[in-house]
């Protein structure tokens, strides 16, 4: 299942950064955004992703960074409307012993906090 053409694919790339030339060869970022993609528009959990679609936790590392740096949302701006992405599946979420739970309070948005302090 893809969920990016070639010409999305061509205005995502430049924004996402180089792998190091040392080590281990980086997992193909083509590859891994459609693991992330699979994960935020079905809702299953990160452990569930298929195993031909790569490492999950490769996919979860990689999604993480993205939404911290901000690349994620310019990924976002890139994706064609048909792809429906969960607004809760856009939350980080750490990887604990096949358990989800919040990574950080810092990627839920000022409002929110706010509201549930209210």
């Amino acid at each position: 299942m893809a969920f990016i053409s070639d010409q999305q694919w061509r205005r995502i790339e430049p924004f996402l950064a180089r792998g190091k030339k040392v080590g281990r060869p980086r997992k193909s970022d083509r590859e891994t955004l459609e693991a992330v993609l699979y994960v935020l528009t079905t809702g299953c959990r990160w452990s569930d992703l298929p195993r031909d679609m790569g490492s999950y936790v490769t996919a979860w590392r990689r999604f993480t960074a993205w939404k911290k740096d901000g690349t994620f949302d310019i990924i976002r701006s890139c994706l064609p409307a048909s792809v429906q992405l969960s607004e809760n599946a856009t939350t980080p979420r750490k990887i604990k012993t096949g358990k989800c739970s919040l990574a950080m309070k810092k990627y839920v948005s000022p409002s929110k906090n706010s509201q549930a302090d209210s």
